[in-house]
């Protein structure tokens, strides 16, 4: 049964997430025409993210907790995941979006934006010999940058959902890296990161799950704009 607790993980997810499709006073699953083309470019991206960095090390899957599935090291427990999250940030922006509205703190945003993207910026130079530290950092920012420069009225909402996505990722995810049993399902190298963390999880996790959000929230808004041309 060990073999399957990843993926009693993913099912976790997918479950989850068919309740937040369908739920009917929300009905996201009409914003599929919008969401199945940002998920999916999302999604590829970041199986390739983690294929190469299964590779370099910067983290490995623990063989006895998955089926053994694997497409280059990267397992297909995995790749189940990262189909759920993008689809799950997606959720999680539209709700705030739809129902929620702060026009007088955009400046301050925005000013806290340009804060964040100094810091990240700051943090790769000085941790450089650190992968995940560097890469992560690095392309945050410069997507925190584009979106500012291009799309920065989006920026409230985006950070509102990232707030709520951290929290709805950090139980699974803590789980996986070994918080809440003896079992270490995602081992990170501590070579690659800062060594910071918040229960067993590097900070850089939650990073991550940011760039991913916004790559995913960034690639829905253009599309909403193509078809509102």
């Amino acid at each position: 049964m060990d073999k399957f607790t990843f993926l009693w993980v993913d099912m976790l997810y997918v479950a989850f997430l068919l309740v937040l499709f369908f739920a009917p006073k929300i009905s996201f699953f009409k914003q599929i025409k919008f969401t199945f083309a940002p998920s999916i470019l999302t999604t590829s991206f970041f199986i390739t993210w983690n294929l190469l960095f299964t590779q370099y090390h910067v983290w490995d899957f623990n063989t006895q907790y998955i089926l053994g599935i694997q497409l280059f090291k990267v397992p297909l427990e995995e790749i189940l995941l990262l189909f759920c999250m993008p689809y799950i940030s997606l959720w999680a922006y539209f709700i705030i979006k739809k129902h929620l509205r702060f026009e007088r703190v955009q400046n301050a945003i925005f000013y806290f934006s340009w804060v964040l993207i100094a810091g990240l910026f700051i943090l790769g130079f000085i941790y450089y010999n650190k992968l995940y530290t560097l890469v992560v950092c690095f392309s945050l920012g410069l997507c925190l940058m584009v979106v500012t420069f291009r799309k920065q009225e989006i920026l409230l909402h985006y950070f509102l959902s990232c707030a709520i996505l951290l929290l709805l990722f950090f139980i699974p995810n803590a789980f996986l890296s070994g918080s809440f049993l003896n079992k270490t399902l995602l081992i990170y190298n501590k070579m690659q990161h800062l060594d910071v963390h918040i229960l067993s999880l590097p900070v850089e996790t939650f990073l991550y799950q940011m760039l991913l959000a916004l790559c995913c929230i960034a690639i829905y808004e253009k599309r909403l704009s193509l078809e509102n041309a």
